[in-house]
């Protein structure tokens, strides 16, 4: 038996892969390997299927697509045809993009959503393609002028596609070097450990272009 978690039609283009927010490693309190393509565990005299740990790191509505291995095997995206259920998971919208000029005053706005708090703050990673938002350290606190760990403010969306909204601001100051930099977020109190750590930082939101010379 499988399941998969999708965003689309069970059964249809795709749905025999996992959504790329599902994370092979869990890091809360501590990491360990996530039941990410793993058979489940069974309980309650093997009427119940458990996939446990598992971590969304994007917020938004996934589909439950399981398939029962007698099906074919678990490997084709019409195997998993039947939608047991949907996932609601508040959190970020991951994958946005800012764009900051070396020198010049560099911004991060984030749309408030159901879970988001005046606590929260974004952690600068590096764009390295096996940095993964939770395990990777913060980059060099100078690379921004005040720092690649940020405290938000609420306030009013200015960029054309959060005018008026309901937002957090970062502000990070200058960067000092052009480049890329990926951005992790911290939904304050509600995924707190005892200390602040980069386990703290486990959603991916997105990347910020620095532009000069």
């Amino acid at each position: 038996v499988s399941t998969d978690i999708t965003r689309g039609v069970c059964g249809s283009s795709g749905t025999a892969s996992n959504t790329p927010y599902l994370t092979d490693t869990v890091c809360w309190p501590t990491c360990e390997e996530s039941a990410v393509g793993k058979p489940p565990e069974m309980e309650e005299n093997n009427t119940k299927e458990v996939w446990y740990p598992m971590l969304l790191t994007s917020g938004g509505a996934f589909d439950i697509c399981w398939c029962n291995n007698g099906w074919g095997g678990c490997d084709d995206d019409e195997d998993f045809k039947v939608q047991v259920g949907k996932i609601y998971s508040n959190g970020v919208k991951s994958g946005q993009a800012w764009y900051c000029a070396s020198q010049m005053a560099c911004e991060v706005e984030v749309a408030f959503t159901g879970s988001t708090t005046v606590e929260d703050a974004i952690q600068i990673i590096s764009p390295e393609s096996n940095s993964r938002c939770g395990l990777a350290e913060q980059m060099n606190a100078a690379l921004f002028t005040r720092g690649t760990r940020i405290s938000g403010a609420p306030g009013l969306g200015s960029t054309p596609a959060l005018y008026d909204q309901h937002v957090m601001t970062f502000n990070l100051g200058a960067p000092q070097t052009p480049g890329f930099y990926q951005v992790c977020y911290w939904q304050g109190t509600h995924c707190q450990s005892e200390s602040v750590r980069n386990l703290d930082f486990f959603q991916h939101v997105g990347s910020i272009t620095v532009s000069g010379l």
